[in-house]
């Protein structure tokens, strides 16, 4: 893992971790600050720095702010690399460059800026359409599993706690083309499409400045681009009254090793597996009917009434008597792929979503029962929507106001027990990215909403968690715009082209624990980069064959754009991204050749 030069881009980043022998480290976000929002910068330190100067310099070398180092609060968790810890808090709103200097450090430049992370949309949107499944390519893509187009169709045996499937009696097959490949693999999941689709529709609705000009030819909006994109495969889930599609693709899938797509020997013959599956169903009908609700506001009436009467269909379909509460999931050797044991929350954001698309207060009712039958602590996760739920009830449902300031408090108590370097809301076990900007984007909502104002926090602190403010000063977001970067994704789209994974959002780190029980799967080098900065309880490596910390999930890609759909508006009213990043190339070249000799 190298670092990019500072004179290349501009004096942005700190100086990435490991060039150099120091006892002390800056970590900041490594695009710098925005003016007028929350910045912060944590020291690490092998001593004691308590008392000890540290001082911001502008670019003129003057001292701006100074002041002495605080008490650690590295003891407050285990996945603290080093003894000493503390953060430091400004409130800048001149633009320009800083340089930030602590006892022992390399000192951090740090730029100041209003709209600098415009591109960041852009590039992520731009890794959703490299994971396009169709005919429907982007840049270096080719078509790819043309054959799903007649999937033949599998169904769950009877007892659905088994993951067990077998094929339909009748050989029928489905048309299923389109979706997006879910992370490495290349299966499609209708419940993180599903997931994917709706976050970037409430991106949209939160912002719908957020949006990018470059990457299609189509005459919507490129988010919206991207979200049709989803809800046009959603609609094709529902293949009648009676048969609705949650996978395409099997464990099979895992056996082929690294292929392009369009390569796939089982293309033709991959599965669809079939389940009036609960779970599956509310979160896809919550998407449609947002879809229905965004593209009827911006004049696509034929489009916005089709995916609302796919809505309404998922919705009777699992209402009518004697449907099922437990959701189909497949089982694979090694794990169950996306189970979720509990259907609720997904089934009331179907209902909350279906009310506000059609306002017909028998949706809410439904949505309400739903939202109180559910038996898990709201939180934010592929199978967990609870949050999100809980707040789009709110002003109907006293009892989901109620939800929301709990799960928030909770959050914070937490996170100041247990993270007071870093600031996220639970601990990280896998791919926490994800679940940690959905959440810091609904708290910043939330603090508009229902008076939490104290938790907007989490979305800026994700946000530099995410692009550098971590134990390791790696972004996670993979760009060549972003200095120290990570870059060794495991995704055989990217490195059997020899393409630099422009976009991508690295799953971040994970527990350690886990990772020593996958370690045999992993081909890491003896004197890893990020090592340093590990745990025992947590872990980052910047390694192509480690998928557990440099894989990607498209759910990441959907909620991190939600993330900065929501505090760009917050910070400045608009994500102004018809303009690009004073750090961004004006070309469209994918590749970085330092980064693809590292591949």
């Amino acid at each position: 893992m190298g670092c990019p030069s500072i004179l290349r881009f501009a004096l942005l980043a700190t100086v990435c971790s490991g060039a150099i022998h120091a006892e002390s480290w800056i970590r900041v976000n490594r695009l710098g600050w925005i003016s007028g929002a929350p910045q912060k910068a944590t020291i690490l330190s092998e001593q004691n720095l308590t008392g000890k100067p540290w001082t911001l310099l502008d670019g003129t070398g003057k001292p701006v702010a100074t002041g002495a180092m605080p008490s650690s609060l590295a003891g407050n968790c285990p996945q603290n690399p080093m003894p000493y810890g503390a953060v430091l808090s400004f409130a800048l709103a001149d633009t320009g460059t800083y340089r930030l200097v602590v006892p022992n450090a390399e000192p951090a430049s740090i730029r100041v800026t209003r709209d600098g992370f415009d591109f960041l949309a852009r590039q992520s949107l731009r890794h959703l359409r490299l994971m396009r499944s169709g005919p429907e390519q982007f840049l270096f893509r080719h078509p790819s599993h043309l054959g799903d187009s007649a999937s033949p169709l599998r169904f769950p045996t009877d007892d659905w706690s088994l993951g067990t499937w077998r094929r339909d009696p009748s050989r029928r097959a489905a048309n299923l083309v389109g979706g997006w490949y879910d992370a490495g693999d290349q299966i499609k999941f209708t419940l993180t499409i599903a997931y994917t689709t709706y976050f970037l529709l409430r991106a949209w609705e939160a912002n719908p400045d957020l949006q990018a000009r470059w990457l299609s030819p189509s005459p919507l909006p490129d988010i919206l681009d991207e979200a049709a994109f989803g809800l046009d495969y959603l609609a094709k889930t529902i293949v009648d009254d009676t048969t609705f599609v949650i996978e395409v693709g099997d464990g099979r899938d895992h056996s082929q090793g690294a292929r392009l797509p369009e390569n796939d020997k089982l293309d033709g013959i991959r599965p669809a597996l079939a389940a009036l599956s609960p779970a599956q169903m509310g979160s896809t009908a919550a998407a449609l009917a947002l879809g229905a609700r965004v593209f009827r506001k911006q004049g696509h009436s034929t489009r916005a009434r089709k995916w609302e009467k796919k809505a309404r269909q998922l919705h009777r379909m699992a209402t009518r008597p004697g449907a099922r509460r437990q959701s189909a999931y497949w089982k694979d050797h090694v794990n169950d792929l996306y189970r979720d044991v509990d259907p609720f929350d997904n089934l009331a954001l179907m209902g909350v979503e279906l009310f506000r698309t059609t306002t017909d207060s028998a949706y809410l009712r439904d949505a309400i029962a739903w939202s109180d039958s559910t038996r898990r602590l709201p939180r934010s996760d592929w199978d967990e929507m609870g949050i999100s739920c809980a707040l789009l009830l709110s002003p109907h449902h006293r009892a989901a106001t109620e939800i929301v300031k709990s799960t928030l408090r909770q959050a914070r108590d937490w996170s100041r027990r247990n993270a007071g370097l870093w600031g996220y809301p639970e601990a990280p076990v896998w791919c926490p990215l994800q679940n940690w900007s959905a959440f810091g984007a609904e708290a910043l909502v939330a603090s508009g909403t229902v008076d939490e104002a104290a938790s907007a926090e989490f979305a800026w602190d994700v946000l530099d968690y995410t692009l550098g403010r971590n134990p390791w000063g790696v972004s996670f977001f993979m760009s060549p715009d972003i200095p120290g970067c990570a870059s060794n994704i495991f995704n055989p789209i990217y490195f059997l082209n020899r393409q630099f994974p422009t976009g991508a959002i690295a799953e971040g780190p994970g527990s350690g624990g886990l990772h020593r029980e996958l370690s045999t799967w992993f081909h890491l080098e003896p004197n890893e980069p990020t090592a340093r900065f590990n745990t025992d309880s947590i872990v980052f490596f910047d390694n192509s064959t480690d998928f557990q910390t440099m894989e990607t999930v498209i759910g990441q890609q959907a909620s991190f754009l939600y993330l900065l759909a929501v505090v760009t508006k917050a910070s400045n009213g608009s994500a102004r991204t018809d303009r690009h990043s004073p750090f961004e190339p004006k070309s469209d070249s994918a590749k970085s050749p330092d980064a693809l000799d590292r591949i």
